[in-house]
Parts: structure tokens; C-alpha cells; sequence
């Protein structure tokens, strides 16, 4: 399965790439290339949204949930609480991103018929193996 994670939508320009997360996000595609959780989606694509209450408001960055089984992709974008990303160490964030991931594929597991509990103990064995901390 490809797993693409974006940087966080607005956050990014706020505050730029953090080298460290985007390591790991690069990792991480390189880990679930060559797995299977679904007979029909083979394409993951996720935007973690890290924005504050107000830009939300605007409708600025909008959740989205898309899972198109004649394509084979699924599309997310689901927020993170903005100031616990801010005011969290690299550490936390990666945990964030880590739970944002796990609660997207969850939200379209029944559509695209994805084995979560196996894509979940592969992200938790991901996560072990590259001494990632989770905090959830």
C-alpha cells in the first residue's frame, strides 16, 4: 500500500518542515510499500491539519474523507489539536502525526474494506522499531 502523509496543512507555512517528521513520514512509505490491507485501496493519502480554532471557523482547511474504491485511493484530512502541536516537543508532534494517521485509515476502513487491526499492529511494530514514542 502506498501511504503518503503530507506536511500539516498550515502549519507548515507558519512554521516551516520539520526535518525530523518528514524523515520519518518518508520512512514510514518506505515501510507499508510493500504491504496489503485492502483488496481495493492501494493508495493512502493523508493531510494531518494542524491550524488554530479561528482558521478552522473560516472553513481555511476543511476536513475531507474521500475512499474511491474504482480508483483504489482514499483521501483524509483530519485535524490535530493546534496548540498542543505547537507547544509539543518533536517527540509529541511525531505522536500526533502518528494518531492522526492511525484515526484517518480507521475513518475509511469500512468503505475501503482495510484491514486496520493489521495496518494498526504494523504502525504500532513501525513505530517500536524507530524508537517513536507514543503518547496517546
Amino acid at each position: 500500500m502506498e501511504l503518503n502523509v503530507n506536511s500539516p496543512q498550515f502549519y507548515t507555512k507558519e512554521f516551516g518542515i520539520h526535518d525530523e517528521i518528514y524523515a520519518m513520514c518518508q520512512k514510514m512509505r518506505g515501510y507499508f510499500k510493500e504491504k496489503n490491507y485492502s483488496e481495493y485501496i492501494k493508495i493512502i493519502g493523508i493531510i494531518p491539519i494542524v491550524a488554530p480554532e479561528e482558521v478552522l471557523a473560516k472553513g481555511l482547511c476543511r476536513p475531507i474523507k474521500k475512499c474511491e474504491i474504482r480508483a483504489g485511493f482514499a483521501s483524509i484530512a483530519r485535524s490535530i489539536n493546534y496548540n498542543e502541536f505547537v507547544e509539543g516537543n518533536i517527540e509529541d508532534k511525531k505522536s500526533m502525526i502518528v494518531k492522526c494517521i492511525l484515526d484517518s485509515v480507521k475513518s475509511v476502513k469500512g468503505k475501503g474494506k482495510i484491514d486496520y487491526v493489521k495496518f494498526e499492529k504494523d504502525m504500532l511494530l513501525f513505530c517500536n522499531d524507530n524508537d517513536i514514542k507514543l503518547n496517546f
